[in-house]
């Protein structure tokens, strides 16, 4: 449990805003028919799409004056 679930639930909703309402839908524009899923604060996307679901999160983020460090995992890799 969190020490303050109002603040929990704040930053929860800004999180889904900045996925789903900004990166998701910009990607859903660039691309129709790109397969893309939410997991919390991270996309599922195929091979083939990750740099450009990578590119969108960073210009994303430098309109918030943020620069993370963001990359892509192949999970089939994982999950061998």
């Amino acid at each position: 449990m969190h020490a303050n679930n109002s603040d929990y639930a704040v930053k929860r909703i800004a999180v889904r805003r900045f996925v789903i309402d900004t990166v998701c839908v910009r990607l859903m524009r660039k691309r129709r028919g790109m397969f893309i899923a939410t997991i919390h604060d991270s996309i599922v996307a195929r091979k083939c799409d990750c740099d450009v679901v990578v590119d969108v999160f960073r210009e994303e983020f430098a309109k918030l004056g943020v620069n993370p460090k963001l990359n892509w995992v192949d999970v089939a890799v994982h999950a061998q």
